[in-house]
């Protein structure tokens, strides 16, 4: 191993807890400038908060093609541009593919759900089939976040309580509520809300940090406390 090998390994510890620090900081200045709440429902917790695009992503524009930390970084190193809001992952995962402000819990009045859908990919969140194996997916394992205890069906999603790949399948949306009416309820999977669910991540622990810290043997490197947000 040469010397720029071996001098990266023994510095690989030290290396990320400093991109972590970084990253870290980027997302307090994002989140000052942007409100540092949920510009839908004002939940505060930053762990809680991620950014949305009010129009929608657009493909074909690089920008909208960042996601995570890059797209933090994109928003500080471009001054901070219009078209961005921070939101929870409640409200943001619930506007579905609705190009709107705000989510249809807490605006209810902003949407017209009579009117038909305009694209066609909008139409499985109204299809009858959907929402039907959905609702029952959702009252088997409990009917509210197993976290939080969160009861807003809009809110609530199926999460692997360990990773996908120890379940026995890669899959999502209205293919994993058919796997698992299928398969009779299998174990291996709860309700969550967005935030919990998100915050959770690809952490082998049953329950996020915020509302379960007791959980965790030691606090995740991606965790923001209240005193790091001035």
């Amino acid at each position: 191993m040469n010397s720029s090998l071996k001098y990266k390994e023994q510095n690989r510890i030290h290396r990320r807890e400093n991109a972590l620090k970084n990253q870290a900081k980027i997302r307090l200045e994002v989140s000052k400038h942007y409100g540092h709440k949920c510009a839908c429902c004002g939940e505060s917790n930053i762990n809680f908060l991620t950014i949305h695009h009010i129009n929608g992503r657009n493909k074909d524009c690089k920008e909208d093609k960042y996601s995570g930390v890059h797209g933090w970084r994109w928003l500080k190193e471009n001054n901070y541009p219009p078209g961005y809001q921070l939101l929870c992952w409640n409200c943001n995962c619930s506007l579905k593919n609705h190009k709107k402000e705000f989510c249809p819990v807490h605006h209810p009045e902003i949407y017209n759900f009579s009117l038909p859908p305009k694209k066609s990919h909008y139409f499985r969140f109204q299809q009858v089939g959907f929402q039907r194996r959905r609702n029952e997916v959702i009252m088997h394992y409990g009917n509210k976040c197993n976290c939080c205890d969160e009861k807003r069906k809009d809110f609530l999603t199926i999460d692997h309580i360990e990773q996908p790949h120890k379940v026995g399948i890669h899959l999502y949306g209205e293919r994993l509520y058919r796997y698992i009416i299928r398969n009779n309820f299998p174990e291996g999977f709860q309700v969550l809300c967005w935030n919990c669910n998100c915050l959770k991540g690809k952490l082998n622990v049953k329950l996020c940090y915020v509302h379960h810290p007791e959980l965790y043997t030691i606090k995740p490197e991606t965790i923001l406390e209240k005193e790091d947000v001035i």
